[in-house]
């Protein structure tokens, strides 16, 4: 993931809320809105990062989400709603061809409750994951600038 620059808006134990704004990267990004890892929608946004360099209350800071993070959590925003899609579709074709209903709004409505209901699910454990675990909090990496200078 790429180094974000931020400003330490407040200390909370082991973790700092941190001030960033999106870059050009996040522009081109379809997922921008819902995007946890930065805080939600917005030019500015919150993220709380884990304070591993004893950062304080206005530096200027990098912050940075591992690669392995990254690439699983992008996997399970992004792959397993399309295979919950994909297998609704399948179950909707099998349910049209049991009971002679229409295939093709069977086919469409099953693929996209499965969906729906993938997506619904999957947030919330997401969030949950990120709260309890720190590996799906982003860490400051460095002080760029400390508040006194």
């Amino acid at each position: 993931m790429p180094v974000e620059d931020g400003i330490v808006m407040e200390i909370r134990g082991k973790r700092a809320l941190v001030k960033t704004v999106r870059n050009d990267a996040c522009a081109g990004c379809s997922s921008k809105g819902m995007c946890q890892t930065l805080g939600g929608s917005g030019e500015e946004v919150s993220v709380e990062a884990n304070n591993i360099v004893g950062a304080r209350e206005g530096d200027h800071v990098k912050i940075e989400l591992s690669d392995s993070t990254f690439v699983s959590s992008s996997f399970f925003i992004y792959m397993v709603p399309i295979l919950c899609l994909i297998i609704g579709l399948a179950v909707g074709d099998h349910i049209a061809s049991l009971r002679g209903l229409n295939k093709d709004s069977t086919t469409l409505i099953s693929g996209i409750l499965f969906f729906a209901a993938s997506v619904a699910v999957i947030y919330p454990i997401l969030n949950r994951r990120a709260k309890k675990n720190s590996n799906y909090v982003p860490d400051i990496i460095i002080i760029v600038k400390e508040s006194g200078e």
